[in-house]
């Protein structure tokens, strides 16, 4: 499965990833700032990372440090270019359409700091920040191979009519190249669902855009999930919650580690059928719309 989330900013040990499996895909939009500052530490902190399981994709964002993330080499995967930090942890180029698991994605990375004026050059802002024209051209081209249609576009920045649908009147960020940029595409491309970064919230915009920051949505559905603790209080729980889970697909249950995860219809069935044998805890609410206003709630079913 593919899940799409927001930026990291460097945050290696964020539980989103936790319940990714070995064939699962993470993409990140942009901000993945785990290549920074070039240290020992970064580095122990990458493999760190890189030995959660799954695979970990990341789009960059306006927050990297373009200097180190250059030299790393650039190789074909899937159908397109990217640059290999771990094995398992891949940089997304700009510009690329990706095969993934049956899915086109198409990713342009890229942004503008509007706090640049605060930040060092070299040191904490780099101006390859903004896509080079030749990254631009490149989009366009890739597009054209695959007939302007792909099922998915993950960026950092967005285009910029749903920039203003983000932002309202207050426009704290300004149109800029990038969501001009965005914005042509956008026009032009047949798409399900385009996820981005850079805003630092969780919004759905409209049926097709996303704005994304510390919650991770399967791609495929373009929906939240809910991360539910189960907490198995006799020897029948961990039977019933294997049958829930073969039950509804929809419903990933490891019954090892006592967690699943559930998307806001499986729910309804998890209410029915657990009975009194689990008690649900709902330690992180990802679903936009019904159910953006869980947090921790307790469930006795």
């Amino acid at each position: 499965m593919i899940y799409v989330t927001g930026d990291l900013h460097g945050a290696w040990y964020d539980p989103r990833f936790n319940l990714l499996k070995q064939d699962d895909y993470a993409i990140i939009c942009g901000d993945f700032g785990l290549i920074w500052d070039g240290t020992l530490a970064e580095q122990i902190e990458l493999t760190t990372f890189s030995q959660l399981t799954g695979n970990i994709l990341f789009v960059d964002g306006n927050h990297e440090n373009f200097s180190l993330l250059n030299k790393y080499p650039v190789e074909e995967w899937h159908g397109g270019l990217v640059q290999k930090i771990r094995p398992n942890v891949i940089h997304l180029m700009r510009g690329n359409v990706y095969n993934i698991d049956g899915k086109s994605i198409f990713v342009m990375g890229g942004g503008t700091s509007i706090d640049k004026h605060l930040r060092t050059p070299g040191l904490s802002w780099w101006p390859e920040e903004i896509p080079s024209r030749e990254e631009f051209e490149l989009g366009e081209k890739n597009l054209e191979t695959v007939g302007w249609k792909v099922d998915y576009v993950c960026t950092h920045a967005a285009p910029s009519s749903v920039h203003d649908q983000v932002l309202g009147k207050y426009q704290i960020k300004k149109h800029d190249i990038v969501t001009e940029y965005l914005q042509t595409i956008k026009d032009r491309l047949d798409y399900k669902q385009w996820y981005f970064g850079h805003y630092h919230n969780n919004y759905r915009v409209d049926d097709k855009h996303c704005l994304l920051y510390q919650e991770i949505y399967p791609i495929e559905e373009g929906k939240g999930m809910i991360q539910i603790q189960v907490n198995l209080l006799d020897a029948n729980a961990a039977k019933t919650l294997a049958e829930i889970s073969n039950k509804y697909p929809e419903v990933d249950a490891d019954v090892k580690y006592g967690s699943v995860m559930v998307d806001a219809k499986s729910i309804m069935g998890l209410m029915q059928l657990v009975g009194h044998s689990v008690d649900l805890r709902i330690v992180k609410g990802n679903m936009p719309d019904v159910m953006s206003y869980i947090t921790e709630v307790d469930l006795k079913c």
